[in-house]
């Protein structure tokens, strides 16, 4: 509601603006000058008056042009404000995001639970930190379960609400299950390369955790978020796939 005002302020801003800078007649107040009239202004603070004439009075009108171009500065802002407030984020839990993993999830035989805490037990990486998780309000939300080039996982969305705000914070959790994998071996492949090698977009970041390997990506996932989905998926098993092979 206030970036709506702002914007109405802003356009009537702009017309006031340019109908007094651009019109021809000198205005004193809401009256048209004459040529041998005299504009009186007086300070109500200081009491002070100032006088013009007609010419100095018509100069005097053309701020209209700075008032014109601060509404539609205001006007332009307040814009791009409404425009981002009717876009709801990709991943955001108010954006509905549930009815496309859940179409995913029959498509491809998985598993969809609309929330599950449960799932981030014991997994402290990237955004799921203790100092996160005591930060405010938080949730896990549309989440897949299933197998996919022969490794468990699960994908959800780590939401996290400011305390203090309404600001919610979205990350997309990629997490493959290595069982029989060493965690220390497994540690030292991926610090050693298999994460520079395999970490890249839709995946912003990746981390390991006992025989956990999990991705990570903040915010939208694009116009097609179920593609980037599974292309995550298909990063993530594929650290696993070389991690076992290489270390045959």
């Amino acid at each position: 509601m206030g970036a709506t005002l702002w914007l109405l302020g802003g356009l009537a801003a702009v017309c006031f603006g340019l109908s007094t800078a651009s019109s021809e007649n000198a205005m004193c107040g809401d009256k048209v000058m004459e040529p041998d009239d005299v504009c009186v202004t007086i300070d109500r603070d200081t009491g002070e008056s100032d006088r013009s004439d007609q010419d100095e009075q018509r100069e005097s009108n053309k701020v209209g042009y700075l008032i014109a171009v601060a509404g539609g500065l205001v006007a332009v802002g307040s814009g791009v404000s409404l425009f981002r407030q009717s876009r709801p984020r990709q991943g955001d839990p108010d954006a509905g995001s549930g009815p496309d993993r859940a179409l995913l999830a029959v498509q491809r035989g998985w598993q969809f639970r609309p929330s599950d805490p449960a799932m981030i037990a014991g997994l402290e990486v990237g955004p799921i930190s203790a100092e996160r998780l005591a930060r405010g309000p938080w949730d896990v939300r549309d989440v897949l379960i299933g197998e996919h080039n022969g490794f468990r996982f699960a994908i959800f969305d780590f939401c996290s609400r400011y305390r203090w705000s309404d600001r919610i914070s979205v990350d997309v959790v990629w997490i493959v299950y290595v069982p029989g994998a060493d965690p220390a071996r497994l540690a030292a492949w991926f610090d050693g390369g298999g994460k520079q090698r395999f970490t890249r977009k839709p995946v912003i970041a990746s981390y390991v955790t006992g025989n956990v390997l999990c991705g990570v990506r903040g915010g939208s996932l694009g116009r097609r978020p179920a593609e980037a989905l599974v292309a995550g998926l298909e990063q993530m098993t594929g650290m696993a796939a070389a991690f076992r092979s290489e270390t045959a």
